[in-house]
């Protein structure tokens, strides 16, 4: 990868590494993109959860999707028993989902599962490399979420309409 921070071929370089990265991320997932049985989107929303309720509004946050779809993704959780809806204790309105027991044991199945391939990666890595990532991805996550990423703008925003 090149060191001209910021020119056109060092952010194409950039992006060809992020592709490939994605790309070997997918592979993790195995035959059909399938997480454990369950769907990828399935999956993160699964991790999102906790065992104490949390509001609607904040699982589509944290997901990056809007409300109606984090919804959907839940209800696919409650009607395979991963995660289980409960009243707020303060708000009569407010409607929390948190995961099942059963959510637990399978939430525990993928961290144990996709750890033991991140650890496998890392360890091949430099400690000083490993460092440098667990500075850097936050970073860079959190610039491409204050540009709109994280609500899918710009990305795609083609200019050869």
């Amino acid at each position: 990868m090149s060191n001209l921070i910021g020119t056109p071929a060092a952010v194409s370089d950039l992006r060809r590494t992020l592709r490939a990265l994605e790309r070997s991320l997918a592979r993790g997932f195995g035959e059909g993109g399938a997480c454990c049985g369950i769907t990828v989107a399935q999956c993160h929303t699964l991790l999102e959860l906790g065992r104490e309720g949390i509001a609607m509004g904040r699982v589509a946050e944290a997901l990056g999707l809007d409300p109606s779809t984090a919804t959907r993704l839940v209800d696919e959780l409650v009607k395979a028993g991963f995660a289980e809806r409960l009243a707020s204790s303060t708000d009569r309105r407010a409607v929390l989902v948190r995961r099942s027991a059963e959510g637990e044991r399978k939430a525990a199945s993928i961290d144990a599962a996709w750890n033991g391939y991140f650890e496998l990666a890392l360890g091949t890595m430099r400690p000083e490399s490993r460092a440098a990532l667990e500075t850097v991805l936050p970073e860079f996550l959190e610039a491409l979420r204050s540009t709109g990423g994280s609500r899918g703008e710009g990305a795609c925003e083609c200019r050869d309409r």
